[in-house]
């Protein structure tokens, strides 16, 4: 689990920083960049304190997805943590609970 405030972070930092450098920093591995177009897409859609939330229950913001976003909403939340601790935005303990 994260803590309120991680998340939150979270949020300011993706919501500040273009869509094309968080794919520079983030694609890799089994973050594709649909999975950032997805994560950018929830950031935009809702507030800190709903991102939070919807992050800890593994639920989404009243957002349009694309099919091949919706294919992948089943296992998001854990590639999104991987991708986050590698970068620092997220710690690392919790993310290996969540994936």
């Amino acid at each position: 689990m994260y803590s309120p405030d991680e998340l939150k972070s979270l949020h300011g930092f993706v919501k500040a920083t273009g869509e094309g450098n968080l794919k520079k920093m983030m694609v890799g591995g089994a973050m594709t960049d649909v999975h950032v177009n997805m994560l950018v897409k929830c950031v935009r859609g809702c507030t800190e304190d709903e991102f939070a939330t919807h992050w800890e229950a593994g639920t989404f913001p009243k957002v349009k997805f694309s099919p091949n976003e919706k294919a992948i909403q089943e296992k998001c939340y854990g590639v999104w943590a991987e991708a986050c601790a590698k970068l620092g935005l997220l710690s690392s303990k919790a993310a290996k609970k969540a994936a």
